[in-house]
């Protein structure tokens, strides 16, 4: 069937009848409860650098906001610009491109939903007819993250690789036990974008699927999901307050949240989003599936590192490798896939990111 579509802006024409910021276009049938859900998802706020008279160049170099929340009643994936000015030369304008669907497997297939990073079919301009057609499922991907992008992201800055099992840590624990927010300050949304790739990779897909995240959001606090990116002169609380009500990682002024980082984490981390997939087919194949709870993720990989012994040479002669091959802690090669490995997680505290 494909996917639904809505324009949010503000514009002159569109579904409220009245000039403003309005839904300028949707596709038939979409429920209100979800056009709701898009209008607080896609809400925008440029930097508090960019000044009211900004020029085109400026506009253009604001962040952009792919996001993405899956749920029951309709997953949305949207992309957000800022546009400058509206039609009535009122500054603060954006643009909001959403897509709605009940089956994103099915109207994605195997594209990833931070994937759709720089997609070609993004609109950017409000139409005159408030009527839009379903977008055909399968659209074309942006072509610009895929796992050997995320890789080299990652592989061109130490201080990436050093932080991101406690990122990865601190995303997942959120995901599936603690319910809060991870917040990623960076340079840029490119930056970000590249981030919540390179998490994605290392994660099984479904859970990719189930992840929440943001490119960018001015007020990160505002933002109930999984991931939320933003940048530095964004509205984030950087005191005391801040930290103790969401894992902060603030990665140009190096300082982050205290994680208790996950003896699978670290696996992950050292394995790579290149080769993250590949160990993630393997431990599937010794149970049949995945375990939803990372607990149990930790034996299970380190077995499935004993069917891809060329991954084990890639990733190098690290601690965390070798005690993966020997089932530790607390196991024995790959009948350790077969006991669950509970772990205690820390409370998350500013410490400094070395």
């Amino acid at each position: 069937m494909g996917f639904q579509q809505l324009y949010y802006t503000s514009c002159e024409v569109g579904l409220s009848g009245f000039p403003g910021f309005q839904f300028n276009a949707a596709s038939d049938d979409i429920p209100p409860e979800v056009m709701r859900r898009v209008e607080t998802l896609t809400a925008y706020d440029p930097p508090g650098s960019v000044p009211y008279n900004a020029d085109a160049q400026t506009i253009a170099a604001c962040p952009v906001n792919l996001c993405y929340e899956p749920a029951d009643n309709g997953s949305v994936l949207a992309n957000v610009v800022f546009v400058g000015s509206d039609y009535s030369n009122r500054f603060g304008n954006y643009f909001a491109h959403a897509l709605v669907t009940a089956d994103l497997v099915a109207d994605l297939g195997t594209t990833l939903p931070i994937e759709m990073w720089g997609s070609p079919i993004w609109a950017r301009t409000p139409v005159g007819d408030t009527r839009l057609a379903h977008l055909p499922s399968r659209p074309a991907a942006g072509g610009l993250l895929d796992r050997a992008a995320a890789g080299d992201f990652l592989a061109a800055d130490r201080r990436r690789r050093e932080v991101l099992p406690a990122l990865l840590t601190a995303v997942v624990t959120g995901m599936t036990g603690q319910r809060r927010s991870t917040v990623l300050i960076e340079r840029d949304s490119e930056a970000a974008a590249h981030w919540i790739a390179a998490i994605s990779y290392l994660l099984p897909s479904s859970l990719a699927r189930r992840m929440s995240f943001a490119t960018y959001h001015h007020r990160p606090s505002f933002a109930d999901l999984d991931l939320v990116a933003t940048v530095p002169d964004a509205d984030v609380d950087r005191g005391a307050n801040g930290f103790a009500s969401f894992v902060q990682f603030d990665l140009p002024a190096g300082r982050a949240s205290e994680v208790r980082v996950e003896p699978w984490a670290e696996l992950l981390a050292r394995i790579g989003p290149v080769e993250a997939g590949e160990l993630w087919a393997a431990a599937a194949r010794l149970t049949g599936d995945v375990p939803h709870e990372p607990d149990d993720w930790f034996p299970l990989l380190s077995a499935a590192l004993f069917d891809l012994r060329d991954l084990v040479k890639e990733a190098g002669p690290a601690d965390v490798v070798a005690s993966a091959m020997a089932g530790a802690p607390g196991g024995a090669g790959p009948a350790a896939a077969r006991r669950p490995a509970a772990r205690a997680r820390g409370r998350a505290q500013p410490r400094p990111v070395q």
